[in-house]
């Protein structure tokens, strides 16, 4: 490594090995390799969306572009750039988060026609949790009955913003934008925590997008950061278990999350692996008596009879391709069809950021060569990356949207959210510097790819699906 940047303690220059773009160019100036990154991110993402038929507006996302490369030299032009551009990133956030505040207010936020936000709105007004989203809807409808049903506060509420609806809107744009200064603060200049924050879905939960799932975004994120931190055979039974019966019970999708989390800390420490289930199945049975007075029994009942199986409620497009009458997923023949590569591709660019899962496939291929430390075969961290890896890409290509690719969008934000902090946190490790060769250019390609496709899932309404 070359010396460090005057005050930072950070590596300024790093070998010709460490160079993300080879040769040279670790020595480029990080606004240099940052526009490089920009200015490939554009043009690849413009080769991905006419591969699928499709076009960037670039008249009509002229000054977009011309922002955001902006904001991203800027960033690059003193030390710190991830940490820089990160709070730059919440403070442009924060000021489209308060726009759509204003237009919540006003009626005047475009429709997005996507996810379950009219049944969660439903739920919360009567009070009642959803299933499968068990504490944090709870949580939701007694903040709603608390503060948004009082007296003197519903009288005080212009009409638009008197529903449950409207609630949730400015609740769910208040947690998104409030977790994502919550995760700059605890892990500052961090790639795995600011990549995630780069992917479409990530804006979207921040503009006041009724649905479940900006609630808990900021949550899982901090989870993986934390269960990375350090080495699993450092951290304590009690929080482990604690950790996984909370997860289980945020989201029934978080579940085969809990899963790997126990199954990764038996693998680091057998002796108190015992204990770590027993605690998360405690913690589980307790958020479930507080969420759920009917008890467990009743609550798993309930949970199976709404977890749509078979074709329940399936998009036509679907008919026929679910693996039993038992199942959520498809079966092996529609997955391996290329009419769900197809249906795969689109959610990945225009929810995901397509540039998510090769660029955690290069990290890991890199950090494998490179003998990154915490990361060997014996580090129960790289057992549970893997474990996780297999599952989300599982879930990424088996699970069926059954609203269809473009309405349940969302739907597959863990596996959209998991390949960018992947990504991150390898590149974080293997260089041990975040102002490295690599950080420059991956932001700038992270941003431009947002630039290109982001406004379409925000704002302007996504194209037809393949």
């Amino acid at each position: 490594m070359g010396s460090s940047e005057a005050g930072t303690g950070l590596p300024s220059v790093v070998s010709r090995e460490d160079s993300a773009l080879g040769g040279r160019t670790a020595s480029w100036p990080a606004w240099s390799r940052a526009g490089s990154g920009y200015g490939l991110g554009v043009a690849f993402t413009a080769a991905v969306l006419v591969a699928q038929g499709q076009a960037v507006p670039w008249a009509r996302q002229a000054v977009l572009f011309v922002v955001a490369g902006a904001l991203l030299v800027a960033c690059a032009a003193r030390p710190g750039l991830v940490r820089r551009l990160g709070w730059a990133w919440l403070a442009a956030l924060t000021a489209f988060g308060l726009v759509c505040a204003t237009l919540v207010a006003t009626e005047g936020l475009p429709a997005r026609p996507y996810g379950d936000g009219a049944v969660f709105a439903q739920f919360v007004g009567d009070g009642r949790a959803v299933p499968r989203w068990l504490s944090g809807s709870l949580a939701a409808a007694v903040l709603h009955a608390a503060v948004w049903e009082l007296p003197a506060v519903h009288a005080a509420l212009p009409p638009p913003l008197a529903s449950p609806a409207a609630f949730l809107a400015l609740l769910c744009l208040a947690v998104s934008l409030g977790g994502t200064a919550l995760l700059l603060w605890r892990w500052p200049g961090r790639l795995a925590v600011v990549l995630p924050m780069l992917t479409p879905v990530w804006v979207l939960f921040g503009t006041g997008y009724v649905e479940y799932y900006p609630l808990i975004a900021p949550a899982y994120v901090g989870a993986l950061a934390w269960l990375f931190e350090r080495p699993l055979e450092r951290r304590s039974p009690r929080t482990i278990g604690i950790l996984a019966g909370s997860l289980a019970t945020l989201y029934v999708g978080f579940v085969p999350l809990a899963a790997a989390v126990l199954g990764a800390f038996a693998l680091a420490r057998p002796r108190r692996a015992i204990h770590a289930a027993g605690l998360a199945l405690v913690t589980a049975a307790i958020t479930i008596g507080v969420c759920w007075p009917e008890g467990p029994v009743s609550y798993v009942r309930t949970l199976y009879s709404v977890l749509n199986f078979g074709e329940a409620h399936v998009d036509p497009r679907y008919a026929g391709q679910i693996a039993s009458p038992t199942s959520v997923f498809f079966s092996l023949d529609a997955a391996m069809s290329a009419a769900r590569a197809r249906d795969v591709a689109y959610v990945l660019t225009w929810g995901g950021g397509w540039w998510g899962i090769p660029l955690a496939a290069v990290a890991a291929v890199r950090a494998c060569r490179r003998g990154v430390p915490g990361w060997r075969a014996a580090e129960a961290r790289t057992w549970l990356a893997l474990g996780l890896s297999a599952w989300l890409l599982h879930y990424l290509w088996f699970m069926v949207p059954r609203l269809g690719p473009a309405a349940d969008i969302d739907l597959l934000f863990p596996a959209y959210l998991f390949a960018a902090f992947l990504a991150g946190r390898l590149l974080d490790e293997s260089d041990d510097a975040p102002d490295s060769a690599w950080a420059a250019p991956v932001l700038g390609f992270a941003l431009a790819t947002l630039a290109c496709v982001g406004p379409a899932l925000v704002w302007t309404g996504l194209p037809a699906t393949p």
